[in-house]
């Protein structure tokens, strides 16, 4: 798959939805939702965004570890496509498939040395 049609994200993971399986024309499926969240500050107000893709097949193997809370980097594309209700209404929907999620590891935060000699803070 070409790049040109891959996007990415960051954020935390805030959902896992159940493994579901089946058999379709002969061939074994399963597929598995995550949904992360993004957090941002707008107008000194904090704001969250939720997103949820849908792993299939060997993309939900790789999400066997994952934890409500972890951070991950996923990869992803967008596809929409037309759709038929029970009443016979069409419509369109759209799905965020995950190509690959992965967990980031946290950096540990690094301290400053706090010098106690004040004849050392000059700056010449």
């Amino acid at each position: 798959m070409s790049n040109d049609r891959m996007f990415k994200k960051v954020g935390v993971v805030h959902e896992i939805g159940d493994l579901k399986e089946g058999v379709t024309n002969e061939r074994e499926w399963k597929l598995r939702s995550v949904v992360i969240e993004e957090t941002y500050t707008w107008k000194e107000k904090k704001f969250s965004d939720f997103t949820q893709f849908t792993c299939f097949g060997n993309t939900v193997d790789g999400i066997a570890d994952l934890s409500i809370g972890d951070k991950v980097d996923v990869a992803f594309t967008v596809y929409s496509k037309k759709n038929q209700n029970k009443e016979g209404i069409l419509y369109w929907g759209t799905t965020c498939k995950a190509i690959s999620i992965k967990k980031l590891e946290e950096q540990p935060v690094a301290t400053a040395q706090v010098d106690d000699n004040p004849e050392d803070d000059l700056p010449f």
